[in-house]
């Protein structure tokens, strides 16, 4: 396995937090894409009780969170994909999803997508 951040990893990542007051916060993140000049990431958080159902339903449970190196339950979220430039985040591997938890993300980025798409009944439109 390598030992490098890459594409499809759990890393721990300075983030800017919501509350802009409060700086950057250190937080694990799932990579989706990263190259020489930026990364795109998906937040990965603990909190999932006290969201709206409306945002809840845009949370991938990670059910493999010891296996991905993660101290606690936590979700990925899907609503937003975070892109900033790579001078401006530095990210250490923490690990990576298990099979499952990898195919239940895709499965339920591919049925946002073809929402987005106005196409609900193909959800293989999505080509991650």
């Amino acid at each position: 396995m390598p030992h490098r951040v890459e594409n499809y990893s759990v890393a721990l990542a300075w983030v800017q937090a919501r509350d802009t007051s409060a700086g950057k916060k250190r937080r694990p993140v799932y990579i989706l894409d990263m190259t020489r000049t930026s990364v795109a990431f998906l937040a990965i958080t603990s909190q999932y009780n006290n969201k709206s159902a409306f945002i809840q339903q845009f949370y991938c449970p990670i059910i493999d969170w010891a296996e991905a190196n993660l101290d606690k339950s936590s979700w990925i979220n899907t609503y937003e994909v975070y892109r900033v430039s790579s001078r401006e985040i530095a990210v250490d591997l923490i690990g990576y999803l298990s099979e499952h938890d990898t195919d239940r993300l895709f499965r339920l980025l591919c049925e946002h997508a073809a929402l987005l798409n106005n196409n609900p009944n193909d959800p293989s439109s999505y080509q991650p």
